[in-house]
């Protein structure tokens, strides 16, 4: 019987689509889940933290989330980022 319950559960989560994040994107990310700050992330793609902001800002809406901690559960769910 919790077969039954789960099962449809675990369908619906596989199918569930991965936002269309650009490579910048997918780069801030990775170094938001690694636990990189702004001035880190900036530093290391060569970009202002102003740019980091927006794309922060950008992943945030695409991946329907408000905060880094909800943007990095939902990345290593949906297989975005190792």
């Amino acid at each position: 019987m919790v077969e039954k319950l789960i099962r449809p559960v675990t369908h619906e989560a596989s199918q569930v689509k991965k936002p269309a994040l650009t490579h910048r994107e997918l780069a801030v990310l990775q170094l938001v889940v690694m636990g990189s700050t702004d001035r880190q992330i900036g530093q290391e793609l060569s970009i202002a933290e102003r740019t980091v902001r927006y794309c922060l800002r950008n992943i945030y809406d695409k991946l329907r989330v408000d905060t880094r901690i909800e943007a990095t559960a939902q990345a290593l769910r949906l297989g975005l980022v190792r």
